[in-house]
């Protein structure tokens, strides 16, 4: 009796393990949470412009430590017609809730040369002590 108890137990363990097993897997066949490291990000672009010119797409591509695509949140307050360093951000999340997060700066710049042009004779003359 004390025989068939112990196999019942034993049974029971094995089917419990089991059924954990089976609802903690995912489609692939891993199980979900075990990851090796934290995920990674690459990012893509230019980092300036030309005042008034458009503001460019970011493009970022960040993957979980099993190399799984995540989806990137990028945020920016870029105004395109004030010159000035402005920051990029990028944001990933696995499903484990490990966060990874870049920043870079944006410059906004004026390039562009003046043209000058003068209407009239361009010989100025001054005399000292009178305007």
């Amino acid at each position: 009796m004390r025989r068939n108890k112990k196999k019942i137990f034993a049974m029971l363990i094995f089917l419990l393990m089991s059924l954990i097993m089976f609802a903690s897997a995912n489609p692939s066949g891993d199980v979900e949470g075990i990851q090796l490291g934290k995920p990674s990000l690459d990012v893509d672009g230019q980092f300036s412009i030309e005042v008034f010119d458009e503001i460019p797409e970011f493009k970022a591509v960040a993957k979980d430590a099993n190399g799984n695509e995540l989806k990137v949140d990028i945020t920016h307050s870029i105004n395109n017609q004030v010159l000035g360093t402005y920051e990029v951000r990028f944001k990933a999340e696995d499903l484990d809730g490990n966060v990874i997060e870049e920043k870079r700066d944006f410059l906004v710049v004026d390039t562009t040369r003046p043209i000058i042009s003068l209407r009239g004779r361009a010989l100025v003359k001054r005399i000292l002590g009178y305007e």
